[in-house]
């Protein structure tokens, strides 16, 4: 199967099975109203179909060349399956609803049954154009991994780094937002998350989540503990000024 028509049968894909599980993920999270309305235009708006149509391609593009012809054929499998899966995805909820109170059985990637190989191979893809600093698209391919299991915190870490560096600091905020819902022992959505407040000269509220960031650490102490609380002190002192 060609990459166009892969591509073409996930835009139906996103169409059948978008909204309504987003509604549920940010409905859970209990998030504010701002927070809310951020996310679900991130990921149900036009401009957001844009960016997952374009995770899609810039995934499909990749592993067509990297992965060997079988495991290709077997991808190409998989999302045929999806799509079928697709048009009973009110009878898949109800049965998981019945099933479990997991909320990762709820993702897409459970629902469609794709394959944690899959979904490494995706972020994989991610994680590679964003150290090649293709920051584009790299936020698209990490938002391709969070469309189908938004429950995962290196992904979120990712689309927000990716994000900030862009400057996009809207959408960046909330990325460490969900980062930090999703693992709360973690620093390091707050750290990033303050400087987002800096770049934006909203002081008071970098503030705020350098405190947090703070407790967060003396909680949870972690490998590089000196080199980030060195950083958050710059970061503090930059508050002042």
């Amino acid at each position: 199967m060609d990459i166009k028509e892969l591509t073409l049968q996930c835009d139906e894909l996103m169409e059948k099975v978008l909204t309504p599980l987003v509604n549920q993920i940010i409905d859970e999270n209990k998030l504010p109203s701002s927070a809310r309305t951020e996310i679900y235009a991130l990921l149900t708006g036009s401009s957001a179909h844009e960016v997952l149509k374009q995770g899609f391609e810039v995934i499909f593009q990749d592993l067509s060349h990297t992965l060997s012809p079988d495991s290709w054929e077997k991808l190409s499998e998989e999302w045929l399956n999806a799509i079928v899966k697709a048009l009973n995805l009110n009878t898949l909820l109800e049965a998981n609803e019945k099933a479990s109170n997991d909320p990762n059985d709820y993702s897409k990637q459970k629902l469609l049954g794709i394959s944690d190989e899959t979904l490494e191979n995706f972020y994989n893809v991610a994680l590679k154009n964003f150290n090649n600093k293709d920051f584009i698209k790299a936020k698209a391919a990490f938002s391709v991994v969070l469309w189908l299991s938004p429950l995962r915190f290196n992904p979120w870490m990712g689309l927000g780094l990716a994000t900030q560096a862009l400057e996009e600091t809207g959408i960046a905020l909330n990325a460490f937002a969900f980062a930090t819902l999703t693992d709360p022992c973690s620093v390091l959505p707050h750290l990033h998350s303050a400087e987002c407040y800096l770049k934006k000269n909203e002081k008071s509220d970098a503030i705020d989540t350098l405190t947090l960031a703070f407790d967060t650490l003396k909680k949870y102490p972690c490998d590089d503990q000196q080199i980030i609380e060195e950083h958050l002190r710059r970061l503090k002192q930059q508050c002042s000024k």
